[in-house]
């Protein structure tokens, strides 16, 4: 029974910990979506080839 309780705990420990953290992610992700034009990165190669993708013809 003490067993059976410890493990519902850890499971519910865990739950909590693992919603949490994805809560976090989203979170950050979502605030740096919001503030991507203040913290994006200067490219210093620049660009050297253009590369498109034609739907029609598959090219």
């Amino acid at each position: 029974a003490r067993i059976a309780a410890d493990l519902i705990e850890l499971r519910n420990k865990s739950v909590f910990a693992f919603v949490m953290f994805n809560a976090l992610f989203i979170l950050i992700v979502f605030l740096l979506q919001l503030n991507k034009d203040q913290l994006h990165v200067d490219w210093p190669l620049g660009i050297k080839t253009n590369i498109t993708y034609i739907e029609e013809t598959g090219e």
